[in-house]
């Protein structure tokens, strides 16, 4: 199953590099929730035609968008990764584990350093499982934000061999290899004043895996 899913995973990278390529996509916000709708769209898919009913555990895998304007100044990224494990007992379902992983996105272009800063620094304050995900015409590719502060806050200058590819990252987060343990991206909240009330327009990509 986890090589079906990194499969549908690379197969929404490259329908979304083909609308960047075709003009069709363009903006870093706009081209995060086209990726992670086809990455929803391909990956209900992909479980619904290989799911095998007859397992123990459910695996839960959600994706939670932070609005550019209310939430990801705040928390510093962009989207949630989270992958969630549920022991299954008669009709009844007991989590047992979950993990995320947090993600800021960025154009190749981009040049502001000092606003990815503290974007890195933000998502540090909440987890020390955050990733910079870049937007090549070439493919996506990911990098810790540990070796992003190494690399002065130039994610260009993060060496090749530090760089993960977009269906490779899945992978180790499907594989339990990346992520915070006890962190649920859901649960992240912002506290605010009465005055001052936040619009939830994020959106859940909610998929199980028998």
């Amino acid at each position: 199953m986890r090589e079906i899913l990194v499969g549908a995973v690379k197969d929404a990278e490259q329908s979304t590099l083909k609308d960047i390529a075709s003009g069709d996509l363009s903006g870093e916000e706009n081209i995060t929730i086209d990726l992670l709708k086809a990455i929803k769209i391909l990956c209900f898919q992909a479980i619904e035609k290989n799911k095998d009913n007859s397992g123990r555990f459910t695996y839960e895998v959600t994706a939670r968008d932070f609005p550019k304007r209310t939430l990801e100044p705040i928390v510093g990224a962009d989207f949630a990764i989270s992958l969630r494990k549920y022991d299954v007992w008669g009709n009844s379902e007991h989590l047992e584990k979950v993990k995320s992983v947090l993600v800021q996105a960025k154009l190749p272009e981009s040049t502001d350093y000092k606003r990815l800063a503290k974007q890195v620094n933000d998502m540090g304050q909440i987890s020390d499982e955050s990733y910079i995900a870049v937007y090549d015409l070439t493919g996506v590719y990911i990098v810790k934000s540990t070796d992003v502060i190494e690399a002065g806050y130039r994610v260009k200058n993060v060496t090749a061999d530090k760089r993960l590819s977009l269906d490779d990252f899945f992978s180790d987060i499907f594989i339990c290899q990346r992520g915070k343990v006890g962190l649920d991206a859901r649960e992240i909240k912002i506290k605010t004043s009465p005055r001052r009330k936040l619009k939830q327009l994020e959106f859940t990509i909610k998929e199980y895996i028998f």
